[in-house]
């Protein structure tokens, strides 16, 4: 297990080597837990708020323990459950502003900074280049599974804007690029707005090519138009911006066994490369440009990777305490179960596919990948379903595994 390490990635940074040599594209791995919605409404007070502090604060996370009634008295002790982690929050970043781009129905926080626990919050503004409304490059970065999903449905005239608490920044798209990692950009003398996210815009994993936006400035007007909301709404209060699980966001959440948790769940914890994320349904853009596509992948990896350490060692009882009460009973023979888990690879990358109901309702998440166990190819598919609809807005939605099938394939070298 010590061979484990991260291969998720999923969005971009930019780093300038200076004004004169332009703006550089390397890769950039992903390891976030995104928090659109609050942030976004933060940022509508803070451009037109000037006496706000600009600060965003940690909020830490601990998993909750459900100790199981009577468990002493069973004849198997039932596993203990713990709630699946959420990627940990950054803090000590300077909030930025606004994106706005009608086209895209996208209304984005924009925090200052392009590294990687930057991008876990929010879209980046790359600090060593111009500021927006500036002669040069105004570069932000995104992940494309998030807030830049879309990005490639944008025309020549679309219109972005970038809301600052000095005023808002007026662009029209001029062209996009798809280039590689590593490609510098020229400076110019005129004010370039530059969006730029991983391409292709589903995959989750990493990429070597980059999609650009390029828009060019237009106009500028004071900054008195931004939406104005209380702090019970998630605005700024006592003088600070707080990063929260607010009202609205809406959290995918799983139970896990203690003793699975313990062996690292987690995706920098784990040898296990991502595909693509993609919808059965019609989700809107509010759903697909927000921070619940990435919150369904981290709680789907951690579920898969909890049945694989469980049937790996013949932890029967963990293995039932993934599913509804009873549910696994009908389940075919596991060709993990017993196995070494240094004895699997994967052949194929985890794909996600999101069954959408309406208004947005998720209905199932369905993982497919294809391991090499014991010398033989098997497609393997994981599905969970919610356990239940949230009560309100915001509520954390919890699902567990319904179904998980094996069909063995061509024996491989």
């Amino acid at each position: 297990m010590d061979r484990r390490k991260l291969l998720l990635g999923a969005g971009v940074t930019l780093i300038v080597a200076g004004v004169a040599a332009g703006v550089r594209i390397p890769f950039f791995y992903l390891r976030s837990y995104f928090v659109g919605q609050h942030l976004t409404r933060v940022a509508s007070a803070f451009v037109t708020n000037h006496n706000a502090e600009n600060q965003v604060t940690r909020k830490q996370f601990g998993a909750k323990t459900d100790n199981q009634a009577g468990a002493a008295s069973a004849p198997v002790t039932p596993p203990q459950m713990v709630s699946t982690i959420p990627l940990a929050l950054p803090g000590g970043h300077s909030l930025f502003g606004l994106l706005e781009i009608p086209r895209l129905h996208l209304k984005a926080p924009v925090v200052e900074g392009t590294n990687d626990t930057v991008l876990n919050v929010a879209i980046g503004h790359l600090g060593s280049s111009s500021m927006p409304g500036q002669p040069g490059l105004a570069v932000l970065a995104a992940h494309n599974a998030t807030w830049f999903r879309h990005i490639n449905q944008l025309q020549t005239g679309d219109a972005i804007s970038v809301l600052l608490k000095g005023g808002v920044y007026h662009y029209v798209v001029t062209n996009h690029e798809v280039v590689h990692t590593g490609v510098s950009l020229a400076n110019s003398a005129a004010s370039i707005l530059v969006l730029e996210s991983c391409y292709p815009l589903d995959a989750l994993y990493l990429t070597p090519e980059r999609y650009l936006i390029f828009a060019k400035l237009t106009s500028v007007s004071p900054a008195t138009g931004a939406t104005q909301v209380a702090s019970s709404a998630g605005g700024i209060a006592g003088g600070a911006a707080y990063l929260t699980h607010s009202e609205g966001q809406t959290q995918i959440r799983a139970k896990v066994p203690s003793d699975m948790a313990a062996e690292g769940l987690l995706l920098h914890q784990n040898s296990l490369p991502l595909g693509t994320i993609q919808y059965n349904g019609h989700p809107s853009t509010a759903f697909t440009q927000s921070a619940v596509p990435l919150e369904v992948t981290n709680t789907m990896v951690q579920l898969f990777e909890a049945y694989l350490h469980a049937a790996s060692l013949k932890r029967t009882a963990d293995l039932d305490s993934l599913y509804p009460a009873g549910a696994r009973a009908g389940q075919k023979d596991d060709p993990l179960f017993g196995v070494p888990l240094s004895s699997v690879t994967f052949l194929q990358p985890l794909s996600f596919q999101v069954k959408i109901g309406k208004g947005d309702r998720i209905q199932s998440i369905r993982a497919e990948t294809t391991m090499r166990i014991k010398g033989v190819s098997v497609l393997c598919h994981f599905t969970a379903q919610p356990t239940a609809e949230p009560s309100q807005t915001g509520s954390t939605i919890w699902i567990q595994l319904t179904n998980v099938s094996f069909d063995s394939q061509l024996k491989t070298p």
